[in-house]
């Protein structure tokens, strides 16, 4: 289902908080997809797409939580939703993570591991 030529990461952030961390560190990087709005996820290319990260807090995104879920190899999720952590369960591909971290270990975890390449 997924092609090796996959490499766009997708940042998903209706509060745009951690979109924003993301563009102050790697803002021109041409493998990242930004998405702010829920009408955009429906309008994405997942062609080119393997991972998402997504901040997820409201049970009204889980539409768009599932679309993401199902064109994606890799789904990293930050959430202090109990709903949401527990709708998380049922999906296969989903990481957590804690986007209260310092924003340093939230870059090195983005693009050393997923990525493969170095913050300069």
């Amino acid at each position: 289902m997924y092609s090796q030529n996959n490499n766009d990461i997708l940042i998903y952030d209706k509060t745009q908080h951690f979109i924003k961390l993301v563009k102050h560190y790697c803002g021109n990087c041409k493998d990242i997809v930004f998405c702010d709005e829920k009408e955009k996820v429906w309008e994405l290319n997942f062609e080119t797409i393997r991972t998402a990260y997504a901040i997820i807090e409201e049970k009204f995104d889980l539409p768009e939580l599932v679309k993401i879920s199902n064109n994606v190899e890799d789904l990293y999720i930050a959430t202090n939703s109990i709903v949401m952590k527990n709708y998380l369960k049922k999906l296969e591909n989903v990481k957590l993570f804690n986007k209260d971290k310092d924003k340093f270990k939230i870059m090195n975890e983005i693009f050393n591991k997923t990525v493969g390449f170095d913050i300069k």
